[in-house]
């Protein structure tokens, strides 16, 4: 997400509180909105992976509800484009971690792609599917554990 930060000025005017956005050059630590992001995303990813044990129908549903999700933001400028820079930036990250046995790297980098590719592509479904808010967007709660 930070990394998308600094390759999108767009993406930044959409994510970070206004009184943030107008600083000029400043470390992305700043952005506090961001930040809160990255959490929640940590925070989604451990439900996904860690509690709920990649279980398929509960990864359906949080990327659909992802999906909605951001296509409410679409109002304020959000571009599905932003998810496949956010997936690339991702999987670029996952290709810098130090992971001494290369086949256990491998298996890990592929395990991931599977799923932000899952992820990404029912969010994008979702998004684009008239890209028009609905009542279901907004009624949304936090995902089911």
């Amino acid at each position: 997400m930070k990394k998308c930060s600094e390759m999108s000025t767009s993406f930044t005017d959409v994510f970070v509180k206004p009184e943030c956005k107008y600083i000029i050059k400043a470390s992305i630590e700043d952005y506090s909105r961001i930040n809160e992001l990255c959490n929640a995303q940590l925070k989604c990813f451990q439900k996904l992976i860690i509690d709920n044990d990649l279980n398929l129908q509960i990864i359906e549903k949080e990327a659909d509800r992802l999906g909605r999700t951001h296509r409410k933001y679409s109002s304020l400028g959000m571009k599905p484009h932003f998810l496949d820079l956010y997936q690339s930036n991702f999987l670029q990250f996952l290709q810098c971690l130090t992971i001494e046995d290369l086949e256990e790297k491998a298996e890990l980098i592929e395990a991931w792609k599977i799923l932000m590719n899952f992820i990404v592509d029912r969010m994008y479904a979702i998004y684009t599917e008239g890209n028009v808010a609905t009542k279901e967007d907004f009624d949304e709660t936090n995902m089911t554990e």
